[in-house]
């Protein structure tokens, strides 16, 4: 953002008046210097805090994943009991069947 403009005459200008001093060009940078500090500064910190949102969603992302491997592991292990107890139910019954089939042939003989 450049100075303001001062009214008055000014001393240690020559010839044209468009022309700015050494003294007044100085001047100028030093304030651009600090603007374009500040403004650093400004878009450093908003860097550093998108960096930390960045890194909290990465580990919710983790921690989400995790949760999704156990529930799957959950469901396959929930799967399997259930399949062992369906066979051993069958074979129970297969068994049961077998010793009514032979009590009825014993009974008819």
């Amino acid at each position: 953002m450049p100075p303001k403009k001062k009214k008055g005459k000014k001393k240690g200008k020559k010839g044209e008046g468009g022309e700015l001093s050494v003294k007044d060009k100085y001047t100028k940078t030093l304030q651009e210097m600090d603007s374009l500090k500040q403004e650093l500064e400004t878009r450093t910190e908003l860097a550093r805090r998108n960096d930390a949102r960045a890194n909290d969603l990465k580990q919710k992302v983790v921690d989400c994943e995790k949760v999704v491997a156990e529930e799957q592991e959950e469901k396959l292990d929930i799967s399997a009991d259930m399949i062992r107890q369906y066979k051993t139910m069958q074979s129970t019954m297969a068994l049961r069947i077998h010793l009514l089939e032979s009590n009825l042939s014993h009974l008819r003989v």
